[in-house]
């Protein structure tokens, strides 16, 4: 602050030399400091998709390395030593491995070849091998196995490929010939642009054409990755998408992370874990869906409500989002107590509303209003309703009336009363209060005088 108010004592100097106004003089250095306090603030600027419902999907009792998502009945969760499928609450294992003598380190749900690929690490024989689960034939194929290879970080396909990326590099391995191009390497092991997850748009086209993002938390980035076939081999160029920050939102231009994890994508965006959020990149413009980078709550304290700044999640460990053929095209998250599912809703009407009476008087509109300027809602009251019904909550109109997690909701314009208010006691009425109290000597009275 002492280097804001010297910034204004030599503005003020200057700027009574030139003779201007006092008053002038005053608002000009106002603003001056004002100026430099906003620079220097370190809260980052919050926008947040307001047509994303989070919900309670399932609650592990193991722990889960990572997922993979073709729809609400095909879930698939890996752990150290098996690979599981979720069907109506129940667990079915498709793949295990030796506990005592190997691992699977990595795990990947490829969309366009319908299958999935794990790869295990042996510690007894010092091999890394990789294979693929064919979802309709219930069988593995072993894809490639490497010796003394460092483990892998994360995989994913595209076209006729399969990425995958370690500690000390990114490799593309061919599911044809067989053959490997080494798009990255680090000779020292410690390379700030190694690569934690992977995701590719469009990865039934042709490796040139699709998008592929991944996240290197070294240095806390997001990059975007461009493949080119030369001949028979691949070459790739890291370009940087999003610049380690505060994790502000906004255009991309002005946009940051402040501690990646992971990324995906999910209907044309580009969705990535952010701290304790989700955060998307969706044409050029990036927005919150649920939580925040830096407020994380204790797994035992998560709590989920019906708008996404009111939601309290610990770290996410886990992302996977549903295929794009999927009519709802779902997220599930793994948090520190239990597996999420966050929905996007479609574009609604609804949204072109910034204050409570405009929306409320809609049909079919709802608000919603924290205790931060950015924190305004106008949703739709179909999305509130499938938001209630996933979560077991009850009647959404039980949110009208007092504040909830900070909240307060208007729902008027989904048909719900605003709960009567309790009526004011009543005034004791003096005259009434003497006359019980002759009443009450009256009875002393006569009971004496029967006594007599």
């Amino acid at each position: 602050f002492g280097s804001r108010m010297a910034v204004a004592g030599i503005h003020s100097s200057l700027l009574c030399h030139m003779r201007i106004p006092v008053s002038l003089c005053r608002f000009v250095l106002s603003a001056l400091v004002a100026t430099h306090v906003t620079c220097g603030s370190a809260v980052a600027r919050r926008e947040y998709v307001l047509s994303a419902w989070s919900t309670s999907f399932y609650r592990p009792k193991a722990e889960i390395q990572a997922l993979g998502l073709i729809n609400q009945d095909s879930v698939f969760f890996q752990s150290k030593w098996a690979i599981s499928t979720l069907h109506d609450g129940f667990l079915s294992q498709l793949v295990e491995v030796d506990g005592e003598t190997s691992e699977i380190t990595a795990f990947h749900v490829c969309h366009h070849r319908n299958s999935f690929f794990y790869e295990v690490i042996s510690r007894e024989h010092g091999t890394v091998t990789i294979f693929e689960y064919g979802l309709s034939t219930k069988h593995k194929a072993m894809v490639r196995e490497f010796q003394d290879l460092v483990p892998s970080r994360a995989m994913a396909c595209v076209d006729q490929l399969l990425l995958r990326a370690s500690q000390s590099s990114l490799l593309a391995l061919s599911l044809q010939t067989g053959a490997t191009s080494i798009l990255h390497h680090s000779e020292t092991g410690e390379d700030v642009l190694a690569i934690d997850s992977l995701t590719v748009g469009y990865a039934a086209d042709i490796a040139a054409r699709a998008e592929i993002y991944a996240v290197a938390p070294r240095n806390r980035t997001v990059l975007r990755l461009h493949l080119a076939d030369h001949g028979g081999g691949l070459s790739a160029k890291l370009e940087e998408l999003l610049p380690s920050g505060a994790g502000a939102d906004g255009p991309l231009a002005a946009a940051s992370v402040h501690e990646p994890h992971s990324v995906l994508w999910s209907r044309g965006k580009v969705l990535f874990v952010d701290g304790c959020s989700l955060r998307e990149v969706d044409g050029g413009h990036v927005r919150t869906l649920l939580g925040h980078p830096e407020h994380c709550s204790e797994p035992a304290s998560e709590s989920l409500h019906a708008v996404p700044w009111a939601s309290q999640i610990s770290r996410i460990h886990a992302v996977a989002a549903a295929a794009d053929a999927t009519a709802e095209g779902a997220v599930l998250l793994v948090t520190g107590s239990e597996v999420l599912q966050v929905v996007v809703e479609g574009d609604s009407s609804c949204g072109v509303h910034s204050a409570d009476a405009k929306c409320t008087a809609q049909h079919g509109c709802g608000w919603a209003e924290g205790e931060e300027a950015e924190q305004r809602a106008c949703f739709s009251c179909s999305g509130l309703e499938a938001w209630a019904k996933r979560q077991n909550h009850g009647d959404p109109c039980d949110l009208e009336g007092a504040p909830t997690a900070g909240t307060r909701y208007s729902l008027a314009g989904c048909g719900c009363l605003a709960p009567t208010p309790a009526p004011a006691p009543v005034p004791p009425d003096p005259a009434g209060d003497d006359a019980t109290r002759v009443q009450a000597v009256l009875a002393v009275v006569i009971v004496v005088a029967a006594a007599f």
